[in-house]
């Protein structure tokens, strides 16, 4: 499709389907980990944006790594590029139905501030309208029946006509679907589509700030990302990767045409398919960024083995007592559980990015802050049976986790805080690497035949279970022991802070403790899961805590 001359840059439209193929395995470092920003970019700070990942749709077929792709962009906007926390929406799955996607559009639009850029990110399933001229969005919520999908799904044109409302300098919108309406198997969503009008497209809206970017021609199919493991849509990804400076000049601008070029030699990888991406409106000087971030070896990558290797533990800054700092970006997300009657009402909140430990507090480093004279010594006369150097510390009420947490320069985090933190930076997931349960392979516990919480007696030492670390690379997130978080205890969350604030209320009944012990049960070890403590009585063996840094 060429749109008509007028139409000059500003507006940023990729269109991306997933392709039948199975992703080929890959060795994890030959692409890059996009979920940590390249340094801070700034210039988003009169921004606003919208981010939709939707991988698990209720009744058509999944879209693979669809939601990773939505974490990425999240991360590179508000930690690359500065834009504010609370003006970053990010629909995930459930989330993500036809009412929301206007309502957040809509919102954007109206917080974008003069000369600012408008962001709109949707990574899921498209498909043809009705009369076969336009493409839509499809929510999550959509059925298997064309009335259903036609009834549940965005059309392209309104969303821009929502767009096109605020006062932005830039918008940028990336719809990483492809609108022939396939699944990832290649058939049909649903059955009596009707097809799409290729000749007969109406035309977008005549916006002086658009610029229409496509993953591919309108004869070819969209697909993953090259020898990647997990699999990820190719084109949202590499655009990503463009932006963080991996298409960038000498002088470290990214341009509209650079950024295909870039991603047109990526997909030559991809043997399944011929995918050529198109800068289908906007002059290719346009620019879309500045960033200097090296880019993947493409030969490299091209000619490497396929096995797939495990990504080495993420590492972070070491601070006071030896204390290993990891950043978690900010962010929104769904906290609570509705399944879980003081974790509902379930509830969208903002956390701005933190450095969080990356284990619980040892017994040596406890004892350095004694040694300083800034915390208490344990009084219980069983610690020194436990007082082992790599292992939890613990028989530590609130009081003294809050003075050694405000010691190494920090303080305990909110409950919001912490139920982001063990979510992998707010991920739509059970626990902190997914949805498979929890056993003594991800977590310290104490389940039945599975009691690995039984072979010391007491806590493992610290991050004895690295495949039950977060992407981040936090430790023990679920199991071991009980962590101590700020907030005081109400049984529901109605009334709680939607900011990541902690919840500050006296007539609780206690302060939260959060994550499980190497004494409690799987269940325990969800990352909506909560309990509670008298911050002032002696604790138990089962029970410490972890530091948190506020980033300005």
């Amino acid at each position: 499709m060429k749109p008509p001359p007028r139409w000059r840059a500003g507006f940023l439209l990729s269109v991306i389907c997933l392709s039948a193929t199975a992703p080929l395995r890959a060795q994890e470092r030959l692409w890059p980990d996009l979920s940590s920003p390249p340094g801070v970019l700034g210039g988003g700070e009169r921004d606003a944006a919208v981010i939709v990942g939707v991988e698990n749709y209720f009744f058509v077929e999944k879209v693979p790594g669809a939601r990773l792709n939505a974490d990425d962009w999240q991360a590179h906007l508000i930690d690359g590029l500065g834009v504010p926390v609370e003006k970053v929406t990010l629909l995930h799955n459930d989330d993500a139905t036809l009412e929301k996607m206007r309502q957040y559009a809509s919102e954007a639009a109206h917080k974008v501030e003069p000369g600012g850029t408008l962001w709109f990110v949707f990574i899921g399933h498209g498909a043809p309208s009705k009369d076969g001229k336009d493409g839509l969005l499809v929510g999550v919520d959509a059925q298997q029946r064309a009335d259903s999908l036609y009834e549940r799904s965005l059309p392209r044109a309104e969303l821009l006509s929502l767009l096109a409302t605020g006062k932005q300098a830039k918008t940028v919108v990336l719809l990483d679907v492809c609108f022939s309406g396939r699944s990832p198997s290649g058939q049909a969503l649903v059955k009596g589509l009707q097809p799409l009008l290729l000749d007969g497209i109406r035309p977008l809206v005549a916006d002086p700030r658009l610029v229409l970017l496509a993953a591919a021609k309108s004869d070819q199919f969209a697909g993953p990302l090259p020898k990647a493991d997990p699999m990820r849509p190719a084109f949202s990804y590499l655009a990503l990767g463009a932006l963080r400076g991996w298409a960038a000049d000498a002088s470290g601008t990214v341009t509209a045409g650079a950024l295909v070029r870039f991603a047109e030699k990526a997909l030559r990888l991809a043997k399944d398919r011929r995918q050529t991406p198109e800068l289908a409106a906007g002059p290719p000087s346009t620019v879309l960024g500045r960033a200097r971030e090296p880019g993947p070896d493409l030969i490299k990558i091209e000619h490497l083995g396929i096995e797939a290797a495990r990504p080495q533990a993420a590492r972070g800054r070491t601070g006071k007592a030896g204390i290993e700092w990891i950043r978690i970006p900010g962010g929104s997300f769904q906290m609570g559980s509705e399944e879980i009657n003081d974790a509902a009402p379930r509830r969208r909140v903002t956390v701005r990015s933190f450095e969080m430990a990356k284990t619980e507090v040892t017994f040596k480093q406890y004892r350095a802050c004694v040694a300083a004279g800034a915390c208490t010594q344990l009084q219980s006369s069983s610690t020194e049976d436990f007082a082992h150097d790599d292992h939890p510390v613990i028989f530590v009420n609130w009081t003294q986790a809050k003075a050694f947490s405000e010691w190494v320069g920090g303080r305990l985090p909110s409950e919001a805080e912490w139920e982001y933190a063990a979510r992998s930076a707010g991920k739509d997931r059970k626990y902190p690497w997914g949805d498979e349960a929890a056993s003594c392979k991800r977590a310290v516990l104490n389940e039945g035949s599975d009691s690995c919480g039984q072979k010391y007696g007491m806590a493992w030492p610290v991050c004895s279970k690295p495949e039950g670390n977060t992407d981040q690379g936090l430790c023990d997130m679920a199991g071991n022991v009980w962590e101590w978080v700020e907030d005081w205890y109400h049984p529901n969350y109605r009334g709680a802070p939607e900011d990541g604030r902690a919840w500050i209320d006296p007539r609780g009944l206690g302060r939260v403790i959060r994550g499980g012990s190497w004494q409690n049960r799987a269940l325990f070890s969800q990352s909506a899961r909560r309990q509670y403590s008298d911050p002032a009585n002696l604790v138990g063996a089962d029970l410490g805590f972890r530091p948190v840094i506020s980033i300005p």
